[in-house]
């Protein structure tokens, strides 16, 4: 998978705690949801979010995206 490479030479390049690198996490997020790997996507979000609300503020819209991300997952589930 393209994203994996992409989030590993981020990780490498900019650190783990990067905006670079939490993009990265949700692009990965978003294959697996267009693929109906549902069990898979709120995992990456999640570390998206851990990242950014270290990183920025929980008030920020990047938070506000990742948590967006993980309702439509969970809604899509059913489970809401």
């Amino acid at each position: 998978m393209e994203h994996q490479k992409s989030l590993d030479l981020g990780i490498r390049v900019f650190g783990s705690e990067d905006q670079e690198v939490t993009g990265s996490y949700s692009n990965i997020g978003a294959v697996y949801n267009a693929q109906g790997d549902y069990s898979n996507v709120p995992l990456q979000d999640l570390k998206s979010l851990e990242i950014r609300i270290r990183v920025l503020s929980r008030n920020s819209v990047e938070v506000a995206k990742s948590h967006n991300n993980i309702r439509a997952v969970y809604k899509k589930q059913g489970d809401y």
